[in-house]
């Protein structure tokens, strides 16, 4: 996984994008491995799909676009990793190399072309309510992000993260309000950063990383426990959430 640096820290816009970009992408991995991406991007939020075409299974991917640099997580269900594409994205296309977080080691090629592509407004939230799921087996970590719809643009957030490496170590975030402004909203924590964390939304699963001036770096946020929840995540629920400590704990 890329260090912090390139993909979740320093986003300092705060204003929300108003449009949208949403492409169709045909190629392969490893050259023999054909897929098919239906990627949508708005600002540095990038989801979609990704169509394994000899098997027909749909995939969820949700990444970080950062200039010309995307970073893509492949998702099952319950919100694990089973993939990542790292590589040079444009209008034209999208090629770099794919890993499992099962064997970190080992990387494939991928190539792909933009065969359809279509620019419209941003498309409108529905209700953000439910379970928002990180799972990164490679760094033995867990994240989730409970997320209740308080009205048009109140959200209440609360946050848990587990991961074994380089100790064992839980974090929890008990509930905060937040206003949410079209896409995002910001989230204010000193315990666990000195800059706040950007929340971008979409339907089906959010991004979250930092959000800073320009003289903040991303090792100071990572000693406070940030990087505990900063990537990218699925919605694995719509259930309202239980916001007690207690509650949280049996859910991991």
């Amino acid at each position: 996984m890329p260090a912090l640096p390139s993909f979740f820290s320093l986003f300092n816009a705060t204003q929300p994008p108003e449009s949208q970009l949403t492409q169709t992408l045909v190629g392969a991995i490893n050259n023999s491995v054909s897929v098919t991406l239906t990627l949508t991007t708005t600002g540095s939020l990038a989801h979609g799909t990704l169509l394994y075409m000899r098997s027909g299974i749909a995939i969820p991917v949700v990444g970080t676009l950062a200039g010309d640099e995307l970073l893509l997580h492949e998702f099952d269900r319950k919100g694990n990793v089973t993939g990542i594409h790292l590589g040079k994205w444009s209008r034209a296309g999208y090629s770099g190399t794919w890993s499992s977080p099962s064997l970190p080691s080992r990387s494939l090629a991928f190539s792909l072309s933009t065969v359809r592509q279509l620019e419209e407004p941003r498309a409108k939230l529905a209700d953000l309510t439910g379970l928002y799921q990180y799972g990164y087996s490679a760094k033995n970590r867990f994240s989730q992000v409970h997320i209740q719809q308080m009205g048009e643009k109140i959200l209440a957030v609360a946050m848990l993260a587990v991961t074994d490496e380089p100790v064992q170590n839980q974090l929890t975030v008990s509930k905060t309000t937040v206003k949410l402004a079209g896409n995002m909203a910001v989230f204010s924590n000193s315990s666990i950063a000195t800059s706040p964390l950007k929340l971008a939304f979409f339907n089906g699963g959010a991004t979250i990383c930092l959000s800073g001036a320009p003289t903040m770096t991303a090792a100071q946020d990572v000693t406070q426990g940030a990087d505990m929840v900063v990537g990218h995540y699925i919605r694995t629920s719509t259930k309202p959430p239980q916001f007690s400590v207690d509650e949280l704990a049996r859910i991991v």
